[in-house]
């Protein structure tokens, strides 16, 4: 679980361990400020199903890039979280259900690593985006989690699912399966439909008759894009020789002159999950979310592309000359949709309908708080008097 601007965020996300590398989301996605949420593919996958019993730690251990911590309460760290990944403006109901998601993915992240970082690399959290209406939504959902057979989940979220989210590649996969962004009067229309097939695909995806959805209110539910022969190859070569996940290695120039890039096979939900590229110089194929995502930019110095929701074709004039495009949804999919839960929100439904739309076989319960802060290692933390990590927010004291 990266607001909707970079909302994930996705964290990832959130929410994000996952495919997240996924996060990605990641986690994910945050950004309330601007009119998009971003999602990032997340850093970490899910150890297991579960991260332990649902015991919110008294205080969260934050760690900044350069490497300080300090520590803040787990609700007044909500506060920075909430409206960091999701627009304050946004409907108290959708509020809700990104705090219990937040609240959850955090729970889960610090049990079982000691910490959590400040940035859309686990969940955004910016002090100076607090905000009455998000705080609000924290504290009517304090002590709110999700479990799954007694054990707090990871609640993965992303900016937009495109009309149907996808099942986490990782243990997750028990309560973030894929469901369609859509339910009727009578709670049915959740069950995904099958898109693993290229037509199946191309006709979901295709920006010209998209399906009804809870997030098409996103300015990412559809879009479409065209880069000439010469800019998808500078693309590739300058980023295919990073990824590890292609077969063979590749270095730049390799490739030559492109000749197809082809979806060679997608999951259930129709995210590509492997790509071919050809030129004159061979043939290379390309798998994993992240990956796949920043091989189709709208040029070489443009972001990664928003999902691996795509459909690809071309045009030749003997050869090729553009590769064209079109996609749906911002992010990794996974878990809660935020478009879509604002879409639920605006249609009357509570957060807890919201996220048993998004999240499979979860229970929702309200949790106790512990004493202290147990890292993996098994030692105590408790917030030291100090000056704050951050002026812009004194109730994080330094440790």
């Amino acid at each position: 679980m990266s607001p909707v601007l970079t909302l994930s965020r996705r964290k990832a996300l959130g929410v994000v361990a996952a495919m997240f590398a996924m996060a990605g989301h990641s986690t994910r996605a945050a950004g309330p400020a601007g009119t998009e949420l971003e999602d990032e593919p997340m850093p970490r996958r899910a150890l297991a199903a579960t991260a332990g019993p649902p015991v919110i730690p008294t205080f969260i251990r934050l760690r900044d890039a350069n490497g300080t911590y300090c520590a803040i309460t787990m609700e007044e760290y909500l506060k920075g979280v909430v409206p960091s990944e999701m627009p304050a403006s946004w409907s108290i109901e959708a509020l809700k259900a990104q705090a219990v998601a937040a609240r959850t993915y955090a729970t889960a992240y610090h049990a079982t690593h000691g910490y959590i970082c400040m940035t859309t690399a686990c969940q955004a959290w910016d002090p100076t985006r607090r905000h009455a209406n998000s705080s609000a939504a924290v504290d009517a959902t304090a002590g709110e989690l999700m479990t799954y057979q007694g054990g707090t989940i990871w609640a993965y979220y992303s900016s937009t699912c495109g009309g149907q989210s996808t099942t986490s590649p990782d243990q997750a996969s028990v309560y973030c399966q894929a469901v369609r962004c859509w339910r009727d009067q009578t709670g049915n229309g959740r069950s995904p439909l099958d898109l693993s097939s290229e037509s199946a695909a191309a006709a979901f995806w295709s920006a010209s008759a998209p399906p009804e959805s809870l997030c098409s209110i996103s300015p990412s539910y559809r879009y479409s894009w065209a880069i000439t022969r010469a800019d998808q190859e500078s693309i590739i070569n300058q980023y295919l020789p990073g990824y590890t996940s292609v077969s063979p290695r590749y270095s730049a120039g390799q490739l030559g002159e492109l000749t197809e890039v082809a979806v060679l096979a997608r999951n259930s939900s129709g995210r590509a999950t492997s790509i071919r590229a050809s030129g004159t110089g061979g043939s290379w194929t390309l798998s994993g979310d992240t990956a796949i995502r920043g091989i189709f930019r709208i040029s070489a110095s443009a972001s990664s592309q928003r999902s691996a929701n795509l459909i690809l074709t071309h045009e030749r004039n003997g050869t090729l000359t553009r590769v064209l495009g079109q996609g749906g949804g911002f992010g990794h999919g996974i878990g809660l949709c935020q478009y879509g839960a604002k879409g639920m929100a605006d249609r009357g439904y509570d957060y807890q309908t919201i996220l048993r739309q998004y999240y499979s076989n979860i229970a929702i319960v309200r949790a106790s708080a512990a004493r202290s802060v147990i890292s993996p290692s098994r030692r105590f933390y408790f917030p030291l008097i100090g000056q704050p990590a951050l002026a812009s927010d004194p109730l994080c004291t330094t440790q």
